[in-house]
């Protein structure tokens, strides 16, 4: 018998953290999304923060979790 193929899905995450001067929260996640929005912050191999790895689930299978 053939057994079935089944999709498993690999989850890196990427970190950093980055410091900004601002009068606010808000003022500080919009200057860090622009900086992101501009490349200015480009995350790489150094940042790796972890990984997760999951099956995909499919109508005829229940989650796998």
């Amino acid at each position: 018998t053939n057994m079935p193929m089944v999709r498993v899905s690999v989850i890196e995450t990427l970190e950093r953290v980055i410091e900004v001067e601002a009068d606010s929260i808000q003022d500080a996640v919009d200057e860090v999304q622009q900086m992101y929005d501009d490349q200015e912050i480009v995350l790489e191999a150094r940042d790796f923060a972890g990984y997760e790895i999951k099956p995909i689930a499919y109508a005829e299978w229940q989650a796998i979790e």
